[in-house]
């Protein structure tokens, strides 16, 4: 509008309208000291109001000096570029107040047209009729030019704006990935020490295991050439007959179970005339037999019942031996697997179809050793569980979630967790009966970097990851909170992959 200010003050001196140019002059000179006042004060709200002021009010000036609306050539045009310009960075509000300002203008320009006669009579010379179509000419295709200027500068920041906002969303997208990845290292790094604790019991089974072994190996292979050298045929078929029931027994029996066999093996033992009827019931149980039969009674009353029995008592500790290897096996491996389908669950953050009743069952077994300080399970899976859906990212979800759940209860309590299925939709409700959340804090728990546990107990991102994950997936997240009893339900379309990125779907 300086350019244009300048360009019409040579237009005003070539016509020998001096104290008109003035105008257009003056608003050059405004424009510099109001830009230096700016310079000077960085009072960017002042300036602009001033600067907004003069933009539309001098073009009126100048139109009024010339003579009005058509003399001038409507040479008010000018002042519609600033009021296209200030819309990229004013409040829309005040936009439309400078708008009315100009409007109100426009009528009292009108007002003027017909009203007030013009300071100079152009039309005196004939030459200059036609001035007010160049005058009009000149503005409409100035202003237009330059308003057409504005427009593909404003263009071309947007498409600027648009590049650096898909950068900002990688950006973003990245950071979120980092995120969640850290979130998840972290909830390993909780899980190793537990998972560590829990898998000493088992070895150290299997290590006492391995030395009970050892010995009862040894008494087996010392007793042995004793035993065959002097035994007759019904002590060894008696032998036989309790070798076989030792090798049959898996089941540990309780103390109460013990006392109340004991007890009836003694009464039979005594039936058959034995003396130490209570004593021998005590070594029966000992070593695994549940049921007397005729065919142990000869091998009960040999001489040599002692050496018999110091040797039936290692094959049956050598079998006790072997089912607890094998138990604490199973379990360090159950242990183990589900780690390692939680670290690695084979997809590689892509979708697949896998039953969310499992990922529960994986989580539950890597937080035994908090569970078993004190919580009772209840779990209840009705329906099919499978979906499609990104799992990596939803065993993140499942394990935010029981964490915070034993965190409320402090391991002591009752975990509820269900799974139920509709025809497209997928429920999971995990509650527990922990302190509950306060309800000034609920409606702000899925911010990021929000918690409400102590300092170094959580990092506030959690539930924020979580909700972020569930969300991506088409579903929703929601809690119920009181002191006694906090729901946390998560509902999943069947296909969820389908509101997925498409990135990841072509997994």
């Amino acid at each position: 509008m300086s350019g244009g200010g300048l360009l019409w003050g040579v237009v005003a001196t070539i016509l020998n309208l001096h104290i008109q140019s003035a105008i257009p002059f003056g608003y050059v000179l405004i424009t510099a000291i109001n830009f230096a006042f700016l310079a000077r004060t960085k009072n960017f709200a002042l300036a602009r109001n001033i600067q907004i002021f003069v933009s539309i009010l001098l073009p009126f000036l100048f139109q009024w000096m010339l003579g009005g609306l058509v003399a001038s050539g409507a040479t008010m045009l000018w002042s519609m570029l600033c009021l296209s310009a200030a819309q990229s960075f004013d409040e829309r509000t005040h936009s439309l107040r400078w708008l009315i300002f100009f409007v109100l203008l426009t009528f009292v320009s009108l007002y003027f047209e017909f009203q007030i006669p013009p300071p100079i009579d152009l039309f005196e010379n004939e030459a200059l009729l036609k001035l007010p179509l160049y005058l009009f000419t000149m503005n409409f295709l100035a202003v237009s030019l330059a308003i057409f200027a504005l427009i593909s500068i404003f263009m071309q920041l947007r498409q600027r704006m648009e590049v650096e906002l898909v950068q900002r969303n990688d950006e973003l997208a990245q950071s979120q990935n980092a995120l969640v990845q850290s979130e998840k290292m972290a909830a390993i790094g909780d899980l190793v020490a537990g998972v560590a604790h829990e898998l000493n019991t088992p070895l150290g089974a299997i290590r006492a295991s391995n030395d009970n072994l050892d010995r009862s190996i040894s008494i087996i292979l010392s007793g042995l050439p004793e035993l065959n050298e002097t035994a007759n045929e019904s002590e060894l078929s008696g032998l036989a007959d309790m070798l076989r029931g030792i090798a049959a027994v898996n089941v540990e029996l309780t103390t109460r179970e013990e006392r109340s066999l004991r007890n009836s093996l003694a009464s039979e033992l005594q039936e058959h005339g034995f003396n130490d009827s209570q004593e021998k019931a005590t070594q029966l149980v000992e070593i695994g037999v549940s049921a007397l039969g005729t065919e142990h009674l000869p091998v009960l009353r040999s001489e040599r019942w002692p050496v018999v029995f110091s040797q039936l008592r290692a094959f049956s500790s050598l079998n006790r031996n072997c089912q607890t290897i094998k138990t604490a096996a199973a379990r360090s491996s159950k242990i183990v697997f589900a780690l390692k389908k939680y670290a690695h669950p084979g997809n590689d953050g892509h979708v697949s179809s896998a039953s969310v009743g499992e990922s529960l069952d994986t989580v539950l077994m890597l937080y035994q050793n908090l569970i078993k300080r004190g919580v009772r399970i209840e779990r209840s899976f009705d329906g099919n569980t499978t979906i499609l859906a990104d799992h990596d990212a939803l065993n993140q979800v499942w394990t935010n979630l029981v964490h915070n759940a034993l965190q409320a209860m402090d391991c002591n309590g009752v975990l509820k967790i269900k799974a139920t299925s509709s025809s497209d939709e997928l429920f999971v409700s995990i509650e527990d009966t922990g302190c509950g959340i306060p309800p000034n804090a609920v409606a702000r728990i899925f911010e990021p970097f929000y918690t409400t546990k102590q300092i170094g107990e959580g990092t506030g991102l959690g539930l924020s990851i979580s909700a972020d994950i569930v969300q991506r997936h088409g579903g929703v997240i929601e809690v119920d909170s009181a002191p006694g009893r906090t729901v946390f339900t998560v509902r999943l379309p069947v296909d969820a992959a389908s509101n997925l990125p498409k990135g990841t779907a072509d997994g």
